[in-house]
């Protein structure tokens, strides 16, 4: 707060922001706590709980009202942008005496009261902005047929794991793709080959971990990082149980596409430093050989180091 003179008329600021905006108004100590010494009736209702258990939690600091995984970021945030200028303005999370959450816009300012620098401040519940927000940032990293990640968000999340994560454990890339899948849009249509792809995302997700990552390269190609595996044999067991379980679950409903899945799989060593389109190279190179030995099959190939060695 260096070289910055506090804004000393605070009961000017306290009626702009109470006549200007519609939110909960508080006003909280500036030090590093920041105990409660003023707050509206909004901030109770919103929060669900009364005006005195609002004051028995928050009377001493404010924080303890914020979600603990952002507290610290309140602070820092706080800290950094009155180095520049006396109004601060974030968002973080509150909690609700019913174990909910909402999200807050806390747009402040620094003022001098009585000798006494505090923070007079606004919040506004922006929580159904949030949500929105957030659903778009979902939807744009999703696959609108499968809700799987889409090929951007895979490659992402995938090359972000390689480079951060892959060398303290194996991994297995593998590749998916569906054997005679034009056959379905031929014979049942393009509806019935949408649903083979929106049941082969569900079987890829129920054979799967819920932290490996399972996503959609595009048409009926799938992509699949499975992390920290404990050697070659659980790869290629899980490789064989795809194989089954794809052939099962279609060859009844689609007896005539002869419905099946190729499997091409990179494993990728505790020592090797790869990246996402090395990877993808070996592990479509490996795709490329169970096709050609006949279809509903696996091939794996093996990283050392970074080079790439194909075995059966």
């Amino acid at each position: 707060m260096a070289d910055m003179e506090p804004v000393r008329d605070g009961v000017f600021w306290s009626k702009k922001l109470l006549t200007e905006w519609v939110g909960a108004m508080i006003v909280t100590g500036a030090g590093e706590e920041q105990p409660l010494i003023y707050a509206t009736g909004q901030i109770a209702a919103l929060l669900k709980m009364t005006e005195e258990a609002l004051w028995a939690q928050a009377e001493t600091d404010y924080l303890s009202l914020v979600v603990p995984e952002d507290r610290e970021m309140v602070r820092q945030e706080i800290r950094e942008q009155l180095q520049q200028q006396r109004h601060f303005g974030l968002e973080y999370r509150l909690k609700q005496a019913d174990g909910g959450m909402i999200w807050v816009s806390d747009q402040g300012t620094l003022v001098e009261e009585d000798g006494q620098l505090v923070y007079i401040r606004l919040l506004i519940e922006v929580t159904k902005r949030r949500q929105q927000h957030e659903l778009l940032l979902r939807r744009a990293k999703m696959d609108a047929l499968t809700e799987l990640y889409n090929r951007g968000s895979i490659e992402a999340e995938i090359d972000d794991y390689l480079k951060h994560c892959a060398g303290r454990s194996l991994s297995a890339l593998f590749i998916l793709d569906m054997d005679n899948f034009k056959k379905v849009n031929d014979l049942y249509g393009h509806q019935a080959g949408d649903k083979v792809l929106v049941d082969l995302a569900y079987i890829l997700q129920s054979s799967f971990r819920s932290g490996d990552i399972v996503g959609r390269l595009g048409g009926d190609e799938f992509l699949v990082l499975m992390k920290a595996v404990r050697d070659r044999e659980g790869v290629v067991r899980k490789a064989c149980q795809l194989c089954r379980t794809v052939k099962e679950q279609f060859d009844s409903e689609y007896v005539d596409a002869e419905l099946s899945v190729s499997i091409g799989i990179v494993l990728i060593g505790e020592c090797a430093a790869i990246g996402f389109d090395e990877a993808y190279r070996a592990a479509d190179q490996a795709l490329y050989g169970a096709k050609l030995q006949g279809k509903n099959g696996w091939w794996l190939c093996e990283t050392h180091g970074g080079s790439c060695d194909v075995t059966c």
